[in-house]
């Protein structure tokens, strides 16, 4: 049973991994559990922190999980975190909010080896309407990112105004508990107190990240966890299915784009030429090190322009098994889901095939593309595909 603190206890008790925070609601904004937990800091807003003017200071990262332009992600199977900045709204220069300057600076203190000066952050993700679970501690930057990669500035759009905003890359310490000891600690200033996590403590000193990650077991999804549930998502599925719905080979270099963007690692990709049986391969090259260090590994892709409910079976499955060959790896990229008996059997059995279906799609085009609506969506892909 997942433990819970009640709002009562919230200024005495420590923080730990996976452990619910009770709010009250009878107290409207001032029933947020978070000033509570990290007092000095404010109820409002994703970035909260103690200013650096004081010689105290930790930040809190609070995460809704609503906002589909922005989702902050936990990775627990590798113990990152990506969250986005402040600037959410077009109207707003980049270091206009105060939450992206916090980050900026935090990152700068890291990238110039000044980590005495980092102040630790603590992120919590929304369970219900005033309750927060505690995620992990956190530390600005990750050792498989670089510099240039682990603090970027991305574009959006909203109703065609530009901005900018922070996609930033946090390393989730291996902490199980922070005692409330060292959060008073640090309130007077002593961040590095007997109290401090050992773990954090040598990050400081040394720059080593040590993460909190599990063990991954590779699961079948079933179909609510393949397709999009909300309304504007279902609109941009149903918006590709239509725009190659009397073309599917073109959906086919649509596939094997998709997949070159979600990983840079995606060496080279082409289409065959069209089989006897109407289909049309995409077969591809995947770059395991670096450019000049390199293993290739050949890929194929199966693509299924598919209406949505419309799921692959165990038929649709076999082509791209039967195409494998030893040391090789498939793709399947569907605008739908596959079903559940194939997808049961592909990883009983084995197979190595990704499945990039309806819900996956969407994750690329927002993430990776920056497009959030059915108007950019089509814009992209007429300027991409109507060639």
């Amino acid at each position: 049973m997942q433990k819970k603190v009640c709002f009562r206890d919230l200024s005495r008790c420590d923080l730990e991994i996976d452990c619910i925070y009770e709010g009250d609601l009878s107290l409207k904004v001032a029933g947020d559990p978070i000033h509570k937990l990290l007092p000095g800091l404010g109820n409002v807003k994703g970035i909260r922190y103690i200013s650096l003017k004081k010689n105290a200071g930790y930040c809190a990262l609070v995460s809704s999980g609503t906002e589909v332009e922005w989702p902050d992600n936990l990775d627990q199977v590798n113990g990152l975190l990506t969250y986005y900045g402040d600037n959410r709204q077009p109207g707003y220069g980049l270091h206009d909010k105060d939450g992206n300057r916090y980050l900026r600076d935090m990152f700068e203190f890291v990238h110039k080896q000044k980590r005495d000066l980092v102040r630790p952050f603590f992120y919590f993700e929304k369970f219900s309407q005033r309750d927060y679970i505690f995620r992990g501690l956190c530390v600005p930057g990750a050792s498989a990112y670089s510099q240039k990669e682990d603090l970027t500035a991305i574009w959006n759009s909203t109703r065609k105004m530009r901005y900018q905003n922070y996609k930033a890359i946090f390393t989730v310490l291996n902490v199980e508990k922070v005692s409330r000891k060292w959060i008073l600690d640090i309130q007077q200033g002593d961040l590095l107190s007997e109290n401090c996590p050992t773990i954090y403590a040598n990050w400081v000193k040394t720059g080593v990240y040590d993460n909190l990650s599990s063990k991954s077991h590779r699961k079948w999804r079933n179909k609510d966890e393949q397709i999009p549930h909300q309304k504007l998502e279902i609109e941009m599925i149903n918006l590709i299915h239509l725009f190659f719905k009397d073309n599917p080979h073109k959906f086919e270099v649509c596939a094997g784009k998709l997949f070159e963007i979600m990983d840079k690692n995606v060496a080279s990709w082409s289409c065959t030429q069209i089989a006897r049986d109407g289909g049309r391969d995409v077969i591809g090259e995947y770059r395991i090190g670096t450019p000049d260090n390199e293993v290739i590994v050949d890929f194929a892709i199966e693509a299924k322009c598919w209406e949505i409910d419309n799921g692959v079976g165990v038929k649709g499955l076999s082509r791209l098994i039967s195409r494998i060959k030893n040391r090789q790896f498939g793709v399947l990229v569907t605008t739908s889901y596959l079903g559940l008996q194939p997808y049961q059997e592909m990883i009983e059995d084995g197979h190595p095939i990704l499945v990039i279906a309806a819900i996956d799609i969407i994750k690329i085009l927002k993430e990776k593309i920056g497009i959030h609506n059915t108007i950019e969506l089509k814009e992209w892909l007429t300027n991409e595909f109507n060639q």
